[in-house]
């Protein structure tokens, strides 16, 4: 593979990052849509406001193949603090398939794997300052058994994707989540989200993003993503910017 396509993909896997399942999303967020609220980005998530207690997610319009649903049930809020309980479930085979040839070996047989993940959001909300605390488990049920001969689908080096896969090739994952929103003015907003990863080894991820309101339906993000990531070689670390434009309604 070139540099070039190389340099690329890494980009636009770190623009994904964290939002590869639309559970982690819900299940790190410190903030949930009321009800009829409903907003979408480039890679930010699919979200939309059911009821008062009721939140669905979907993946983001880059990753269409696998629309991965998610849902969070609001158990007690008030004012100042929720608690939730998140659930989904992912396919994440054809889209794997997809990148055969290219990041991923041809030779590998991809299964067909349900990845059901359960998870907790405890958010705490002042003025200013919106601030959660999480935990998500994933577990990974084969469909399809690999026949002999074949080369299964194992853990891959390549940035971002272990995490993803882990319980395809680990048959879990437990990730603990904490995450923090700082609304300076009325137009601007700062993110930050961080995570440990425990399935394929540990990984550990930062993510800041800046966003500012453009219009009264739409805002634009700028930020970056710093993770390391547990290889078959060892850790390393990885970077990437990340750049989204997010509309709601």
């Amino acid at each position: 593979m070139s540099n070039a396509i190389l340099a690329a993909y890494l980009v636009a896997m770190g623009s994904a990052d964290a939002l590869q399942d639309p559970i982690y999303t819900l299940t790190e967020s410190p903030t949930q849509h009321e009800a009829g609220a409903f907003s979408f980005g480039v890679f930010d998530q699919v979200r939309i406001g059911i009821s008062d207690r009721i939140e669905l997610g979907f993946t983001g319009l880059t990753s269409l193949t696998g629309p991965d649903p998610a849902l969070r049930y609001i158990l007690k809020s008030n004012d100042k603090h929720a608690l939730s309980l998140t659930a989904g479930m992912s396919i994440p085979t054809y889209g794997l398939r997809l990148m055969q040839g290219t990041v991923l070996t041809s030779d590998q047989v991809i299964p067909w794997v349900l990845i059901p993940g359960l998870g907790f959001n405890s958010s705490h909300h002042t003025d200013r300052f919106d601030w959660s605390v999480g935990a998500l488990t994933r577990f990974g049920v084969p469909l399809s058994a690999v026949e002999d001969g074949e080369r299964a689908f194992t853990q891959t080096d390549m940035a971002w994707l272990d995490p993803m896969t882990a319980p395809m090739t680990d048959g879990y994952s437990v990730a603990l989540l904490a995450s923090i929103e700082h609304r300076p003015t009325t137009t601007t907003r700062l993110v930050v989200n961080t995570r440990a990863q425990w399935g394929a080894g540990l990984d550990l991820n930062a993510r800041i993003i800046g966003w500012l309101s453009v219009g009264k339906l739409s805002e634009i993000g700028v930020g970056g993503v710093v993770a390391r990531e547990t290889f078959g070689y060892g850790p390393d670390w990885r970077a990437a910017p990340r750049v989204d434009w997010r509309w709601h309604f």
